[in-house]
């Protein structure tokens, strides 16, 4: 939620988002930081984009 009420206040056109894409047991019950921020967004309607981290 701070991540987005950061956005409003600034004004922001778009939140840029780094994602790992793992799917932990931990996610699937709490969700990841990136998932939550992306449903979130639909409501203030600010696009997200979401830039896939490589693994090593």
């Amino acid at each position: 939620q701070v991540i987005l009420d950061e956005a409003k206040r600034v004004g922001a056109d778009l939140i840029v988002l780094g994602s790992h894409g793992q799917t932990t047991l931990g996610e699937i019950f709490m969700g990841s930081v990136a998932h939550k921020v992306l449903m979130k967004a639909r409501s203030p309607k600010i696009p997200v984009f979401l830039v896939p981290i490589e693994r090593e």
